[in-house]
C-alpha cells in the first residue's frame, strides 16, 4: 500500500503542484486498475492517496505562493503540508499577498491563507537549536512585496 518514486517526481494537488527528488506515496486501499488509451489496464493512485513523504529539494507552487524545503508530509484528506528543512536551511514560503515567512516547520492548507510556523520540527523535542522563526508581512492594500506608498 506504498508507491515509492525517485528520479524527480512531479504531484498535481487540487490548486498547485509539489516538486520533489523522490516520495512516498501511501495508499487508503489498494489502488485499482484504470482501463488506459491503449484498453489495457494501468494501476492508478487518484483518489486512493492517504499520505505523500516527500524528500529532497521540495518546491510547492500555488496561486499566489511558493515555498521550498527538504522535506514534505501531504495529508490528502485535510490537504495539510507540513514543510520543513534539512537542518541548515530553512523552508521558506513566500506569499505574494502576504510576504515571506521562515521557520523551523510550515504548516498550511492548500487554499487557505494561514501559515502556522514553529521552531520545533514536529515529532522533535525541545526547539531547533539555531533556529528562529522569520515572518516579512506586508499589511495594507498599497503594500505590495515592500513597496507600499
Amino acid at each position: 500500500r506504498q508507491a515509492e518514486l525517485g528520479g524527480g517526481v512531479r504531484a498535481e494537488t487540487v490548486d498547485g503542484a509539489i516538486r520533489a527528488s523522490q516520495a512516498t506515496v501511501y495508499l487508503r486501499q489498494a489502488a485499482g486498475p484504470v482501463p488506459s488509451s491503449a484498453g489495457d489496464a494501468v494501476p492508478s493512485l487518484a483518489g486512493d492517496m492517504e499520505r505523500m513523504v516527500a524528500t529532497g529539494q521540495i518546491e510547492i507552487e500555488q496561486p499566489g505562493r511558493r515555498a521550498t524545503g527538504e522535506r514534505l508530509v501531504y495529508t490528502a484528506s485535510d490537504r495539510l503540508f507540513v514543510l520543513t528543512g534539512d537542518g541548515k536551511v530553512q523552508p521558506r514560503l513566500v506569499d505574494a499577498a502576504h510576504g515571506t515567512i521562515t521557520g523551523a516547520a510550515l504548516q498550511f492548507h492548500s487554499g487557505d491563507d494561514s501559515v502556522v510556523v514553529s521552531n520545533v520540527v514536529p515529532g522533535a523535542t525541545g526547539a531547533a537549536a539555531g533556529q528562529r522563526v522569520r515572518s516579512e508581512t506586508h499589511t495594507g492594500k498599497d503594500a505590495t512585496m515592500g513597496k507600499g506608498k
